[in-house]
């Protein structure tokens, strides 16, 4: 009798949710593949089948976690609605939706900024993607006259620098008390503002 395939995805899930705990309970420098097989209920050799090293592992639950945000900000940039709100949304979302995962479990979260600081390859990759969604709405920008000669590229990074505070998990946390989605939407109507000057400049 043939021996039943082994559901991939779904050990692959189990090891990377078991990866979760043990980083929010000890930090990620403390995990070994070991102890992540033994709460599975698994040999370190079969857990090594799903994920080749502890570095593949955490690139893994890194990449999981970025996941989410990075697909909801890409229908927004994917989106067709006028670019000047498309911007505003973006930038509104991506606050949005890390200062709800603070609030919803700061340990995780915390742990999370460990992990990246600690694997900085993984936070490059979400930074350089969500840099093309963003470079993507400044395209459209740009066709509406919104980027006063600027380049997409260009008016992108003025942007990132503009926002890093509402970006940046460490910023979110230290001024969590402060800021608001409020605040951010303020902020990114005063960016639009000055877009908006720029066309008046340029007509």
């Amino acid at each position: 009798m043939p021996r039943p395939k082994t559901d991939i995805a779904a050990v692959r899930k189990k090891l990377l949710e078991a990866t979760e705990r043990h980083i929010k309970a000890h930090g990620p420098k403390k995990l070994t593949v070991s102890d992540i097989a033994a709460e599975c209920g698994m040999s370190q050799s079969n857990a090594y089948r799903f994920f080749h090293s502890k570095r593949d592992l955490l690139e893994a639950v890194g990449e999981r976690w970025f996941a989410e945000i990075e697909r909801e900000l890409a229908d927004i940039a994917a989106s067709r609605q006028p670019p000047a709100e498309q911007l505003v949304r973006f930038i509104l979302r991506q606050y949005e939706l890390k200062r709800t995962r603070y609030a919803d479990d700061p340990e995780l979260f915390r742990a999370y900024l460990a992990l990246g600081m600690a694997n900085v390859s993984i936070v490059e990759r979400h930074l350089n993607r969500m840099h093309a969604q963003l470079e993507a709405i400044m395209q459209r920008c740009g066709e509406d006259g919104l980027l006063g000669g600027r380049e997409p590229g260009e008016a992108a990074n003025l942007v990132e620098a503009m926002t890093a505070r509402f970006r940046d998990p460490g910023q979110i946390m230290r001024f969590y008390d402060t800021d608001s989605p409020a605040r951010v939407a303020e902020i990114a109507g005063l960016i639009l503002a000055g877009m908006a000057h720029l066309r008046r400049n340029a007509a």
